[in-house]
């Protein structure tokens, strides 16, 4: 897998992810197959004292042109080119689940 013109930052796509519920995205795979997939939900959870935090990210395509697990590159103008892995759930239905350590809390 090449990593032209992929963003390398995941906070910056972390966030950018929470914004794009109901938008489309582009999805490709090393060989140049593409599709676009809905994002249908866009999950942000948190444990109380937990030093971390996930968004789960659920997309939406064609059911005919369903795609294996694996790692492709979800595209967005907002998140740039991303290499993620997508999880099929069914029915043309992919979820895609960042994890990252939560920012510090300042403290006066």
């Amino acid at each position: 897998m090449t990593t032209d013109s992929v963003s390398s930052d995941p906070r910056t796509a972390f966030a950018a992810f929470m914004q794009l519920e109901g938008e489309t995205l582009t999805v490709s795979d090393d060989n140049g197959t593409q599709q676009s997939l809905l994002i249908s939900q866009v999950n942000h959870s948190q444990l109380p004292n937990s030093r971390f935090e996930s968004l789960s990210v659920v997309l939406q395509g064609d059911e005919s042109l369903a795609f294996e697990q694996g790692v492709y590159y979800l595209e967005h103008a907002s998140t740039g080119k991303q290499p993620l892995l997508c999880v099929p759930l069914g029915n043309g239905s992919y979820e895609v689940i960042f994890s990252r350590e939560r920012e510090p809390v300042a403290t006066p």
